[in-house]
């Protein structure tokens, strides 16, 4: 079965789940949502209505109890409010709970026990006040009537109160049956939710994971350097196709490297000299110190000689410097003068020599006037991140930094050039002083690169570069080193073609530096 056909099939599993699961919960919730909203909407507010009515009617009977016993006409004021009050209440508990004939019909009988004893209140507020015995007599009898019509009266009130109360109790019981199948619903989309995803994470894992991780295995030993090992072929169609692209690209790759392999041999056989000129201009193998790691390469536009050259040379004091030189011209002829040149720097600088005074002594190896060399020196101080850039009219270094997500953006260039290592040209080099901080990475790179030309004449430039950086996402200096090279390849003609010479100097934590690493292949560690 395809990978895609997988996918689907799981994808459609995952679909039909979510639609089933999200049926139980509708229907949990329209379950639940009946008698909460009975709760919230009608029997909370009637039963908070049947408290204020009692109250209004204890209000009622307290006023005319005092104003029969004093004659203060305030209590009749006390008495008329609470009644509006009252009347407002049950109009409330009427209209809230119109559909419920037996909560009504106990309003009902809790209106006529309060009109039976209105009766008593209306006599009272006629009731003449003074003494007299005959008065007192008159006040004893409606007070007396008017407490056992308002004991009925409290008894209905009470009874209309017990009759919401235990509606309220079956609504809450309902709700919390219907919360608990709402639970239930939860628990058990998830429970299949939870299952689903186990399942497919057992298919991702050997439908996908495994055979990706074996080919991703098979290509890095292959990237490493062991052509020799087969590209294994295993899991879905799409990965297997995949694997067969792989293997025969290493295929290919060994039938290049017998003919490249035959070139050279043949090259060291017929001519010795360039071969040794070749053997000069590589970078040293000498490691840099703690805390810096450089990574480098030449490309070159004609054989196997180049003018481009870079190396890395140990300084005094624990500083280390790092070279890149540009020799006017192609072939041997700038080969050799590459090499004459670098061994006359790289020994001044090696002898302590700071980066003009380097270029000076290396001048005097220029005897043809038509010659010149460009060269940028970047002297690090790997502790303090100091930096001291010396520039003779070559292109300026670029800092790099890393986004979050892993790719680089340049941050700003160091130094303009000065003159050209010339016969023609005075001596003017000057040096430029910065700092590169942790995590910074510092581009040096011959005009090859930003001079990359399209088939309608048109610059990569360091705007190209810059785009090509921004695509990565690996911050570290082989991938830098390695997208600047892809970007002037795909840019360029095969018509226009310059050597390309690339050094990325990093700092990094000096515990980082010291754990061992993996070698990036193609340049340096």
């Amino acid at each position: 079965m395809t990978l895609r056909a997988r996918t689907s099939l799981l994808l459609a599993a995952f679909a039909a789940v979510l639609v089933v699961c999200g049926l139980l919960i509708s229907s949990a919730l329209a379950g639940a949502e009946g008698p909460e909203r009975a709760l919230t909407e009608r029997l909370d507010p009637a039963a908070q209505l049947a408290r204020v009515l009692l109250a209004s009617y204890v209000e009622q009977e307290t006023a005319m109890r005092d104003y029969v016993i004093t004659g203060d006409e305030d209590f009749l004021d006390s008495l008329r409010g609470t009644r509006r009050r009252a009347r407002e209440a049950a109009a409330r508990l009427r209209s809230i709970m119109d559909d419920d004939p037996q909560i009504l019909e106990a309003l009902a009988e809790a209106e006529r026990a309060k009109s039976a004893w209105a009766t008593v209140a209306a006599e009272a507020e006629v009731l003449p006040t003074g003494e007299g015995n005959r008065n007192r007599e008159r006040q004893l009898a409606v007070t007396r009537r008017g407490q056992e019509r308002f004991d009925v009266l409290r008894e209905k009130v009470s009874d209309l109160q017990e009759e919401i109360e235990d509606e309220r109790l079956d609504a809450a019981e309902m709700a919390t049956a219907a919360d608990g199948r709402l639970v239930a619903a939860v628990a058990g989309s998830g429970i299949a939710l939870v299952v689903l995803v186990a399942l497919g994470a057992v298919v991702v894992v050997r439908s996908v994971l495994r055979p990706v991780s074996s080919l991703r295995a098979s290509l890095r030993r292959v990237a490493g350097g062991d052509l020799t090992s087969a590209v294994v072929v295993a899991g879905p169609p799409e990965v297997r196709a995949i694997g067969r692209d792989a293997e025969a690209m290493r295929k290919r790759i060994l039938d290049e490297l017998d003919t490249a392999r035959a070139a050279d041999e043949g090259l060291t056989q017929r001519e010795p000299v360039v071969a040794a000129l070749r053997d000069q201009l590589r970078a040293s193998t000498v490691d840099p110190p703690p805390g810096v790691r450089v990574v480098g390469m030449v490309h070159s536009a004609e054989g196997v000689l180049a003018g481009d050259w870079y190396d890395v040379v140990r300084l005094p004091g624990g500083r280390v410097a790092v070279v890149v030189a540009d020799v006017s011209g192609h072939g041997a002829r700038a080969g050799s003068l590459a090499a004459q040149f670098k061994q006359a720097l790289v020994t001044a600088l090696s002898l302590g020599r700071l980066g003009p005074a380097a270029l000076v002594a290396a001048r005097t190896v220029l005897h043809d006037p038509e010659q010149f060399v460009t060269c940028v020196i970047a002297e690090l101080d790997p502790p303090t991140g100091r930096l001291r850039v010396t520039n003779a009219g070559h292109p300026p270094p670029l800092v790099l930094a890393a986004r979050p997500e892993g790719s680089m953006i340049p941050l700003r260039t160091l130094s303009s050039p000065g003159s050209v290592v010339s016969r023609m040209v005075e001596p003017d080099y000057a040096s430029h002083e910065a700092t590169l901080a942790e995590g910074e990475l510092l581009l040096l790179y011959t005009d090859g690169l930003v001079e990359a030309r399209d088939d309608d004449g048109r610059l990569l430039g360091l705007e190209g570069v810059a785009r090509a950086l921004a695509r990565t996402d690996d911050p570290h200096p082989q991938a830098v080193i390695d997208a600047c090279l892809d970007a002037a390849r795909s840019f360029r003609t095969p018509s226009r073609r310059d050597d390309i010479t690339l050094v990325a100097l990093g700092r990094e934590p000096v515990r980082a530096a010291l754990m061992p690493a993996a070698p990036a292949p193609g340049g340096r560690p």
